[in-house]
Formats: structure tokens, C-alpha cells, sequence
């Protein structure tokens, strides 16, 4: 029952991290999307805590290519923002497009170098 409810996201992050051994605020967080089963896991270190069903394009599969791809971008970002006002039940903004990202668009011509 309590391994379940944390799948689930059903438990608050401080009963998690009690749960599975972590303290809180847990230190060293990332979190993981696993995007072909729409799941987020979040991180204490190397440790999961807690996982959360998550929204993504609907054709998320494969990196994000240009605006409009529908897909979800691959690869290590940072936690920039979250939006309480959004429709959606929690929306995390995160720093998309990396460096990496843009030099991508930049070789294929899909930015300009003031875009870079």
C-alpha cells in the first residue's frame, strides 16, 4: 500500500522522503522523465522518492525537433519556473532549449545566430 501510494504521487514530498529514508527537504533533487510511460521520478541524489503521472505532447517519443513537433526535448535541463496559475494541475517549466539544443537549431538552420 505505501510503495503504491507513492507511485501515485498520492503522498506529500515530507511523508515520501520519510518513507523511503530521505530527509527533508531531500538534498541532491533531479527528477526523470520516463516519457513512454509518461512518468516523472523524482530524485534524492540516486535515490526515488516519489514518481508522478505526467502530461507530455502527443507525439512524445523521439526528441523535440522544431516548434509545433508535438514531441517532449531529451536530455539534462534544469528546474526554471512553476506555474500555479496553469491549467494544467502543476506545470514545471524547465530550461529548454539547452546550449546544445540551440546549436542544434543553429546547424539546421532553424535559428539565427542572435537566436544561438
Amino acid at each position: 500500500p505505501k510503495a503504491a501510494a507513492l507511485l501515485r504521487g498520492e503522498m506529500p514530498l515530507a511523508s515520501a522522503c520519510r518513507a523511503t529514508g530521505v530527509p527533508y527537504p531531500p538534498p541532491q533533487r533531479r527528477v526523470e522523465v520516463r516519457k513512454e510511460k509518461r512518468l516523472l521520478r523524482f530524485y534524492a541524489g540516486d535515490r526515488p522518492v516519489k514518481e508522478y503521472a505526467v502530461a507530455l505532447g502527443s507525439n512524445p517519443v523521439g526528441d523535440k525537433e522544431r516548434e509545433g513537433d508535438r514531441r517532449t526535448p531529451e536530455g539534462e535541463y534544469y528546474y526554471c519556473y512553476r506555474n500555479g496559475s496553469s491549467r494544467f494541475h502543476r506545470f514545471l517549466g524547465f530550461s529548454y532549449p539547452a546550449p546544445e539544443d540551440a546549436r542544434r537549431g543553429r546547424r539546421q538552420g532553424m535559428i539565427t545566430p542572435r537566436q544561438e
